[in-house]
């Protein structure tokens, strides 16, 4: 099991601190569109179940968050 407190410090010291970074840009690069089109669909879909259920309520946040996420899985 990789234990954090124990091996950081040998990482640090063999590979430097930028080695503790290695693969958040190509990560980012996947990860912020997905993001962007599920806070997207989020929004319009809350707007849409506001009018259609009470608003603002749980089930609002919940079908709105349901639909955001079967957009964004869906690509």
């Amino acid at each position: 099991m990789f234990d954090f407190t124990d091996n950081t410090p040998s990482i640090l010291e063999k590979e430097g601190p930028r080695s503790l970074f290695r693969g958040l840009g190509p990560n980012l690069v996947g990860v912020a569109p997905s993001r962007a089109i599920y806070f997207a669909a989020y929004s319009k879909s809350k707007e849409l179940f506001n009018g259609v259920f009470v608003p603002n309520s749980g089930l609002v946040h919940m079908s709105s968050a349901g639909s955001a996420a079967f957009v964004t899985n869906s690509l």
